[in-house]
């Protein structure tokens, strides 16, 4: 019995972890173990954001709210990562000195910068989408949560034990549970909402797992090693493109 619920313990772990979604479940031991449904947490993110659409209220307040429940469900979580890694990459050092730009808390003008710009983009994306097929913004939200997994598995992990050092040890031996989640991920969208939105969800897939490589790839060389910054800076790379992917699905 213990072996068939500890997925599902897994997911309330990571869901507990990942947002402020109460589930009472707060190991991280689980939650490091659990990466592998970050699809489906995702896809619950996104669903959740795309309520205010289904109001009477003007489109651009409702991309406004939709854009605070985005990041204000995950607490900001991975947006500290995806500025950090911005300093990082901006200062063009590498090794133990690019670290030290990782770890200092103080944000620059380039994390600033990257990161009014990841939000600008990410509003316009999710007004236009609105006004064509919202659902689109909770599947792409599904397939760019799938870059947590996928950084994860292709990171090395850092030299010292961590919270990201947790997650990509675990993730090295979860890819069939993975590969079963984004099934089940793309069945519960094609059977609730058809082949449109399947087909917005695997185009967010596919430039998630791209943004994934790049990111793995681009921190090997700077840092030489991949830690929770980077899978964050990974996961808001691959949101924005997974919803201009979305974009390009309904209008090419």
């Amino acid at each position: 019995m213990k072996s068939i619920l500890r997925p599902l313990e897994e997911l309330a772990a990571l869901t507990g972890f990942l947002t402020v979604i109460p589930t009472g479940s707060h190991s991280i031991e689980k939650a490091a173990g659990g990466l592998y449904w970050a699809p489906i947490i995702g896809l619950l993110l996104g669903l959740i954001a795309i309520l205010p659409y289904y109001t009477p209220l003007p489109i651009q307040a409702a991309a406004v709210l939709a854009l605070i429940l985005l990041y204000g469900l995950t607490g900001l979580l991975h947006l500290d990562g995806y500025a950090d890694f911005c300093d990082t990459l901006g200062s063009g050092l590498t090794g133990s000195d690019a670290l030290r730009v990782l770890k200092d808390p103080r944000k620059g003008a380039k994390a600033i910068g990257c990161t009014a710009i990841l939000i600008v983009s990410i509003y316009g994306i999710l007004e236009s989408l609105a006004r064509v097929y919202p659902v689109l913004i909770a599947v792409s939200t599904a397939g760019a949560y799938e870059s947590l997994y996928a950084t994860a598995l292709l990171g090395r992990p850092p030299g010292y034990r961590g919270l990201g050092s947790m997650f990509i040890e675990e993730a090295r031996g979860r890819l069939a549970y993975n590969v079963v989640v984004v099934a089940l991920t793309s069945g519960v969208i094609y059977v609730a909402w058809g082949p449109a939105a399947l087909a917005g969800y695997t185009a967010s897939l596919a430039v998630s797992l791209a943004s994934s490589a790049y990111s793995a790839w681009k921190a090997h060389r700077v840092l030489g090693m991949v830690n929770g910054d980077v899978i964050g800076f990974s996961l808001e790379v691959s949101r924005l493109l997974a919803l201009l992917s979305a974009l390009l699905v309904v209008y090419l």
